[in-house]
């Protein structure tokens, strides 16, 4: 039985390890082989100006009405530790943006595994996402978009979770989500919340 344990668990990491190297492989092609890089980056239509982020960003927040708060923040941290300088925060957002693509497949298939144990579906999964042409141009695009995405794909597990456990921990889980999407995305109001509450 223990044989068995450790022969699963070594191939279930040499099968991670070949994942993860499939997914930056085709990113390495599409980077350098296609010249399919994040655009970039452009500040106040979804963002304050960068000078305000750099110089004076608790004050900006204070004062913010329109722009959604959390994605300037996030923003706004960013522009200091690159000291502004567009071309490594352009490479921030990419690598960024790799990660969170790399979740989005992980908890795709855990949404799989709520109705599904087959493994040839969960390869067809990855392999669909990784080289699905909307998750490549999400991953280019300096945006909120893929961040949005991403909580948006966490949410969506959390209520398959909650409505097949009934575990109160994955009603809050819903609910810190959609909070989050209404600090990224103006599109999620903070009403959405009250909506689903009643919904649930």
């Amino acid at each position: 039985m223990i044989k068995n344990i450790i022969e699963n668990k070594f191939i279930l990491k040499n099968k991670l390890i070949l994942l993860l190297f499939i997914f930056f492989v085709s990113r390495f092609i599409i980077y350098n082989y296609f010249q399919i890089k994040i655009n970039t980056p452009n500040y106040g239509y979804h963002l304050l100006d960068i000078t305000l982020l750099e110089n004076d960003l608790f004050n900006s927040l204070i004062f913010l009405h329109s722009q959604p708060l959390l994605w300037n923040l996030f923003n706004g941290i960013v522009v200091k530790l690159m000291n502004a300088d567009l071309s490594l925060i352009s490479v921030f957002f990419n690598i960024y943006h790799y990660f969170l693509s790399l979740f989005i497949i992980y908890i795709c298939i855990k949404i799989l595994k709520e109705f599904y144990t087959n493994k040839k579906v969960e390869l067809f999964i990855f392999f669909f996402i990784t080289l699905n042409p909307s998750i490549i141009f999400f991953e280019n695009i300096f945006s909120y978009a893929h961040t949005t995405l991403f909580f948006f794909t966490l949410t969506t597990y959390n209520i398959i979770k909650f409505f097949k456990s009934n575990d109160s921990k994955h009603e809050l889980y819903i609910y810190v989500n959609l909070l989050i999407l209404s600090m990224i995305w103006v599109l999620f109001q903070p009403v959405l919340l009250l909506l689903i509450f009643l919904i649930i």
